[in-house]
C-alpha cells in the first residue's frame, strides 16, 4: 500500500449555476479555500499543513468545486477536520478576501479578452455542458 492518501472533496456548484448576481462567486470561493476559518487563522491552518507534508489545493470549474488535501496516509482523520473546516466555516475577512481580489486583477488583466470572449461563446451556444 501506498504510504500517501488524498482525500477530497467535490460539489456541483461550478461558474454554471451562477446567476448574474452571483457572478464570479465560484471563483472567489476557489481564492478564499484555505484561508482563515472560525476556528483557525490562516496562518494556523498553513502550520498545521505543512507540519504533517501536506499540500491542499481547490479548482473552480464550471461544473464544479474541488478541495483537496494530500498527505501520508497517516494522518488521515486531520485531513479530513482541515478540509471540513475549511469548506464549512470560512471567515472571509476583508483583508483576504482584498487581497485575493487584487491578486486575480493583477494577474488576469491580460488573459480579461480571452475570457470576454469565451464567455461570449458559451452564452451563445447555449449551455451545452
Amino acid at each position: 500500500q501506498s504510504p500517501a492518501a488524498t482525500v477530497g472533496l467535490y460539489i456541483d456548484c461550478g461558474s454554471m449555476y451562477e446567476t448574474p448576481g452571483s457572478s464570479g462567486a465560484s471563483h472567489l470561493l476557489e481564492r478564499m479555500s484555505f484561508k482563515s476559518t472560525t476556528n483557525r487563522s490562516h496562518l494556523r491552518l498553513v502550520r498545521e499543513v505543512e507540519s504533517i507534508g501536506g499540500n491542499v489545493s481547490a479548482i473552480a470549474t464550471r461544473e464544479q468545486m474541488c478541495y483537496t488535501y494530500d498527505a501520508f496516509r497517516a494522518y488521515v482523520p486531520d485531513m479530513v477536520e482541515v478540509l471540513i473546516d475549511s469548506v464549512r466555516n470560512p471567515t472571509f475577512l476583508d483583508w483576504e478576501v482584498k487581497e485575493q481580489v487584487f491578486h486575480h486583477l493583477k494577474v488576469s488583466a491580460p488573459g480579461l479578452p480571452f475570457i470576454v470572449l469565451m464567455s461570449c461563446c458559451l452564452t451563445a451556444g447555449g449551455d451545452q455542458s
